[in-house]
């Protein structure tokens, strides 16, 4: 019979990058995913990681479709694509109606994403703000991203159109978190890449002045980093295109164009 001690006792190389016994990380020339954290592909190839960012597109617009219809309703607005249009024809330019408030807190975070045309992006998380957008110039023209235009109206009257509607897999230590998020021009007025609303606050802990908390993961404020924010939205009306078909960010960009 084996001496079971000698069995027990007996070291073992453990790789931490394919989880296996026998070999050390450096030694490993298995392709892994950093995603679905198996081997034999990376995340461009990854099926779970598109099927996950396909489901979290989805599940978006028809969450914020039915949000949209049941406020308008409610509040008496108008229903259809025309009707919204005649009741903003007298509305100025966005920037005739901008406005500055500094942040209470120092509530701005740094994002690592493979969206990202750099290594990183400042989001300001804003509880004053009902959904997460992204600056169209920070992002990669390969972004697969769904037709969506929602049409926002601050306190003011100043309207705000979102471009299209992609999914964030934001990188957390060994995680990835997906999060939707719209896609708007570069002269939105707030100083940061983008802004983390309360679609984003609601699945993550936040803590005044000192971290997010998001996945179990502490992400700290950028010490003395205040931003000028926008305003307070008080009305969503959707005009969504009803083709829910994805494109990249270059398709979108040449339709917004023609």
């Amino acid at each position: 019979m084996p001496n079971k001690k000698k069995t027990q006792n007996k070291p073992k190389t453990f790789c931490d990058r394919c989880h296996r016994v026998g070999h050390l990380a450096r030694d490993c020339f298995t392709l892994m995913c950093d995603y679905c954290k198996r081997t034999g592909h990376d995340m461009a190839d990854c099926r779970s990681f598109e099927r996950d960012k396909k489901y979290i597109i989805d599940s978006a617009r028809q969450y914020y479709r039915k949000y949209f219809a049941n406020a308008v309703q409610s509040q008496g607005q108008p229903g259809t694509s025309s009707e919204i249009s005649t009741e903003m024809s007298t509305l100025s330019t966005v920037g005739a109606y901008r406005e500055y408030l500094t942040s209470p807190y120092k509530d701005v975070i740094e994002i690592s994403t493979p969206e990202l045309k750099g290594e990183k992006a400042k989001m300001m998380v804003s509880k004053n703000f009902p959904i997460s957008m992204i600056k169209i110039s920070t992002l990669k023209d390969d972004v697969t991203a769904a037709k969506e235009v929602l049409t926002l109206e601050d306190v003011f009257g100043a309207q705000i159109q979102t471009i299209c509607l992609i999914c964030l897999s934001i990188h957390i230590n060994n995680k990835t978190v997906l999060h939707p998020c719209r896609v708007i021009s570069d002269d939105f007025y707030v100083e940061t890449d983008g802004i983390f609303g309360c679609d984003f606050i609601a699945r993550a802990k936040i803590k005044d002045g000192k971290h997010v908390e998001l996945a179990g993961v502490r992400i700290r404020f950028i010490p003395n980093e205040r931003v000028r924010g926008v305003v307070r939205i008080n009305e969503l009306v959707d005009l969504s295109n009803e083709d829910s078909d994805s494109e990249t960010l270059t398709e979108s960009g040449s339709e917004l164009n023609s």
